[in-house]
């Protein structure tokens, strides 16, 4: 199974965003970073799409989990910042500034 660790952003704010192509709030999330990594050269993005609730991916990263989008988001220093269950921009912001910081 993927190591997230393994694939962070050096030096950026990495954001592995588990999502699936049927999820509306996933799609939502995506429009609410996409346009940042334009601004903001030290977010990258990682997608992982779990398929459905059934998939390999889904029972590593997902067990204790029930909703998407889900994100893991780590700082610059490669530390773990932030897990946000659901839609929560807000919160996704938050944890990105934090990240810039660590």
């Amino acid at each position: 199974m993927v190591s997230l660790e393994a694939h962070l952003a050096k030096g950026k704010v990495t954001i592995f965003d588990f999502y699936a192509v049927w999820c509306g709030p996933c799609r939502m999330i995506d429009a609410h970073i996409f346009p940042k990594l334009g601004r903001d050269k030290d977010i990258a993005v990682r997608n992982l799409n779990v398929v459905d609730w059934e998939s390999p991916i889904t029972a590593h990263f997902l067990k204790d989990e029930s909703n998407l989008p889900f994100l893991v988001i780590f700082g610059r220093k490669d530390r773990k910042v932030a897990t946000i269950s659901g839609f929560d921009v807000a919160g996704i912001d938050e944890a990105i500034a934090k990240g810039q910081q660590q």
